[in-house]
């Protein structure tokens, strides 16, 4: 059976990787400079122009998906190069950040220990991760709906972003004459990865957060085995959304000169709109204005009131990812220490002019 653009479905569901020797693809995965099974991962220690092919493949490596799955490595490093070049040079929403919640995806399922989850799970959960920003225009849903931009009016203001990255997502894919995805899955197969890669990068979609965390919550609290005897798939999927929401925001849990340079650069990202907003005479929105706004107070609030929360469960669902909370804990003491002695300066400044 083949799709319109004449690649067939894969049809036999056994063999190993094609393209590239596995003992070379080995070598490539541990020889990228870094412990890609560390929370204490540096993205910014990795080759930028390398960055998301060295840690798909390696990632990809370590699952056994080429050889599981019958990936053409040659194919798949192509199609990761193309996708690295479609990520903007954003300062936040960029393949860097890409890379990065590939890698804290990878952390949370290994240590998860990898259970429920099977082997077309894991492939859609980083086929997600390293698409979930794709084309980032570097300004949020609420700036789209509110210039009335074509991608709001074509998904109707609802996770703007998040079903354009998707979209793009796919169409990058059948655009290739070389599909890995479609070759390497039979029909059906493809059918539930593409639901459930869709699904996992909606739930990025930041007015889904608090809906997502009252909802796990609530199985907790209700005494809900979550995970623990069962591994129905509704659950597992949960699981990932938990998974690849809290890789997407979890860099203010990494060690304080990853947190810091990534609030930087969010910052600046952040006050782009802002400029955007004031120039076309529009509100600047909450956080967005570099006349009057506060790194310290920022992150505080963010860490505090968004992230901790997430954090909270996930160790919940997973106690060895308890370093994330613990480097949460210690960042928000220092953003609330600068917050400190920027309200100190402030009050002596006004003293001074009095």
């Amino acid at each position: 059976m083949t799709h319109t653009n004449g690649i067939p479905y894969r049809r036999a569901t056994s063999g190993g990787a094609v393209g590239l020797d596995v003992q070379v693809i080995t070598s490539h995965a541990s020889d990228i400079g870094v412990d890609i099974d560390s929370w204490d991962f540096n993205i910014f220690t990795m080759n930028p122009d390398t960055v998301l092919v060295d840690m798909a493949t390696a990632v990809f490596t370590t699952h056994n998906l080429f050889t599981v799955f019958n990936i053409n490595v040659t194919d798949f490093t192509d199609w990761a190069r193309l996708v690295s070049k479609s990520y903007f040079s954003n300062p936040y929403h960029n393949v860097l950040h890409a890379t990065e919640v590939l890698q804290a995806m990878h952390f949370f399922i290994m240590q998860n220990g990898r259970k429920f989850f099977s082997d077309l799970y894991l492939l859609a959960a980083f086929f997600a991760a390293i698409v979930h920003d794709l084309e980032h225009p570097g300004v949020n849903n609420n700036f789209l709906v509110a210039t009335m931009d074509d991608l709001a009016v074509t998904y109707n203001g609802l996770s703007v972003l998040e079903n354009f990255h998707v979209c793009r997502a796919f169409k990058l894919l059948f655009s290739l004459n070389n599909n890995w995805v479609q070759k390497c899955l039979t029909k059906s197969q493809f059918f539930e990865f593409h639901s459930i890669v869709t699904q996992l990068v909606l739930s990025t979609d930041m007015a889904r957060h608090v809906e997502t965390i009252s909802h796990v919550s609530s199985r907790l609290a209700g005494g809900a085995s979550m995970l623990t005897t069962s591994a129905n798939k509704a659950e597992v999927l949960l699981l990932l959304q938990v998974f690849i929401k809290s890789s997407d925001i979890a860099n203010s849990c990494r060690p304080w000169p990853v947190c810091e340079r990534w609030a930087l650069q969010v910052t600046n990202e952040f006050c782009m709109q802002g400029d955007q907003e004031r120039q076309l005479k529009l509100p600047v929105s909450p956080f967005m204005d570099r006349n009057s706004l506060r790194v310290p107070k920022c992150q505080s609030a963010f860490i505090e009131f968004v992230l901790q929360p997430l954090v909270e469960l996930l160790v919940k669902l997973v106690p060895t990812t308890q370093v994330c909370l613990e480097n949460l804990h210690s960042n928000l003491a220092e953003w609330k220490r600068r917050l400190g002695e920027d309200e100190a300066r402030a009050s002596q400044a006004q003293l001074q002019t009095h």
